[in-house]
């Protein structure tokens, strides 16, 4: 490709910090083990039992062998999952100190008895000492690792929300600084509420430090409920309240992989499950208006959600601000020094935002006139574009965060989807369509099935069952059967995913199981169910009742509720009784 540069610095950071790194350690740990045990056999099991550790550790900190995710994005640079190897370096280096210092100590010295040879090696107490103070900072890293928050509330199913509350409106401003990979954020949330006093909850990132709250004007108490990212506060009696936050700080991310947000000084990307906006968890009610200003410095272009409004320069910095009207606070923010492409499909204007590393692959491939037919299509499907006064987005991201996502009127689309060794050619690639097509048409789904209408999730199913199944119908209509039924036979092999497993027969096994490995098992299963039960409900339908008279009742749905989150319950109202079987059991 002719876009494509040759970097050094990725393959000195990977050959010195993960390759030699290892190497080192594995080194250092045998010829510790050897002076302590003076016994080969037992120096090489225990290097075994390490490298095991090593390379399946849930903790990152212990994968001294492997890293927990891919190092290196061609979009974002090795930032992002670079300083979590650096800290496990760290960690490894005064973990791997402190057991020198102690095999140094250990070993034997001919002619003299063990008690000897130990204060011998002791070197009046300065080598034990070292080791000491070598495994209190390997302690201290560890307890204090400054990257994660394993008790992040993207892990939470369920969380509660408040029935005497609801979000009208947000202002926020939100000043990013890349290369100290932070954000500073003044916001201001809007509720409507019942007259008494009122307990609400928002999800935060514990990265993220307040440094103030204000309720109606007034500093406000608040308080983190134990060991969450979550904080609690009262609003007063009254039928309206309003909440400002001052906040800043860097991005904790939940897992050292996929993460939700990030930022560095090539890129930056915050999901809304990055809660770089803090979260009401209050009910929804209606719309809800949202206005703010993002600045951010002037090489990087800032994909904000809504409607662009103006874009402002002050010295090196850009302020753009916009404007969003959304069923739900679920917003995302996206900045990079991208390339623009802008087109029209129907009444809808898609702004296309990619690398410029990547243009000619996206063009070779044909993405811009794959992105046209599904948008096409979808539109079609339901009789209307996704947004009225919005533009469509769709943002190229690093692959920080596989395969696609949806939020608002904004797609990202993970680097890989875009950046193919070689062009496809769909009649001869059906990996390619059931692949990179099918995530696309899929987040482009969600424009309509999310975006446009939100299914309160319940169980197996929500929003990502009508996406899948929309996406579906688009790959059906383009391509042979041959191809696309392998589809639906995924959807069935998913939606009985754990049926005849054992916990699934027996209750109590699962009140046995560790709760971390209960809550897995439990996620994964929903997970799975999300995105399969429902579409093979809406193919069953499509027997019983037909195609086009299931179609036409989904597109009535979206026109008389878009812009809105539909309970459950409500969607299968409106689409009428019997349409959808509600029996989960079979698939």
């Amino acid at each position: 490709m002719s876009n494509m540069r040759y970097e050094v610095l990725p393959y000195l950071f990977s050959l010195g910090f993960i390759m030699l790194g290892a190497l080192w350690l594995a080194t250092l740990l045998a010829a510790t083990l050897d002076l302590v045990f003076e016994n080969l056999d037992i120096g090489f099991l225990f290097i075994g039992v390490l490298y095991f550790l090593g390379l399946t550790a849930p903790n990152y900190l212990l994968r001294w062998v492997a890293t927990s995710a891919s190092v290196y994005s061609d979009f974002g640079g090795i930032e992002p999952v670079g300083r979590l190897v650096v800290c496990n370096r760290l960690f490894w280096l005064f973990l791997a100190a402190a057991v020198v210092l102690v095999g140094f100590w250990w070993r034997r010295l001919p002619g003299f008895p063990r008690r000897v040879a130990l204060v011998r090696n002791a070197a009046r107490g300065l080598v034990p000492l070292g080791a000491l103070a070598a495994m209190a900072l390997a302690t201290w890293l560890y307890t204090s690792e400054p990257y994660l928050f394993p008790a992040d509330s993207v892990f939470q199913r369920d969380l509660p929300r408040s029935a005497q509350a609801w979000l009208t409106a947000v202002t926020c401003d939100v000043r990013l600084r890349p290369r100290a990979k932070t954000l500073a954020a003044d916001v201001c949330y809007e509720f409507g509420k019942e007259p008494a006093q009122t307990r609400i909850e928002l999800v935060t990132n514990k990265g993220l430090r307040i440094d103030s709250l204000k309720v109606n004007g007034t500093d406000a108490a608040w308080h983190y409920l134990p060991r969450t990212d979550r904080i609690q506060l009262d609003l007063p009696a009254g039928p309206s309240a309003r909440v400002e936050l001052r906040y800043h700080g860097r991005i904790r991310y939940p897992v050292p992989g996929g993460f939700p947000g990030y930022i560095s000084t090539r890129s930056i990307y915050l999901l809304e499950n990055s809660h770089w906006l803090f979260e009401p968890r209050t009910e929804a009610r209606g719309p809800i208006g949202v206005s703010g200003a993002v600045t951010a410095p002037a090489h990087l272009t800032v994909v904000t959600p809504g409607k662009l409004e103006s874009i402002t320069r002050e010295g090196e910095s850009l302020t753009w601000r916009f404007k969003a009207v959304c069923p739900e606070l679920a917003l995302g923010l996206f900045a990079a020094e991208y390339e623009q492409e802008t087109l029209a499909v129907g009444s809808t204007t898609v702004e296309f935002y990619f690398s410029p590393r990547h243009a000619d692959y996206i063009r070779a491939a044909g993405v811009t006139d794959h992105i046209r037919d599904i948008l096409a299509f979808c539109g079609t499907f339901t009789g209307t574009g996704p947004w009225e006064n919005m533009p469509l987005k769709i943002v190229e991201t690093s692959v920080y965060k596989p395969g696609g996502h949806a939020s608002l009127n904004v797609v990202t689309m993970a680097e890989y989807l875009l950046n193919r060794i070689k062009a496809p050619d769909p009649s001869t690639m059906p990996r390619f369509i059931l692949r990179d097509l099918k995530i696309l048409a899929h987040e482009l789904a969600h424009q309509w099935w999310g975006g446009g209408v939100a299914i309160a999730e319940s169980g197996a199913w929500s929003s990502e069952g009508l996406a899948e199944y929309m996406a579906y119908k688009y790959l059906a209509a383009q391509y042979p059967a041959a191809i696309t039924d392998s589809i639906a036979r995924g959807w069935r092999g998913s939606a009985a995913q754990g049926k005849h497993a054992y916990w699934r027969k027996d209750p109590r096994a699962l009140e046995r199981m560790r709760p971390a490995l209960r809550e897995k098992l439990l996620t994964g299963q929903a997970r799975g169910r999300a995105y399969s039960v429902l579409p093979l409900r809406l193919l069953a339908a499509e027997e019983r009742l037909g195609a086009g008279p299931l179609q036409a009742r989904l597109a009535e749905v979206f026109r008389r509720h878009r812009g809105t989150t539909l309970p459950w319950e409500s969607f299968v109202a409106i689409l009428g009784p019997g349409t959808i079987d509600l029996c989960e059991e079979q698939p």
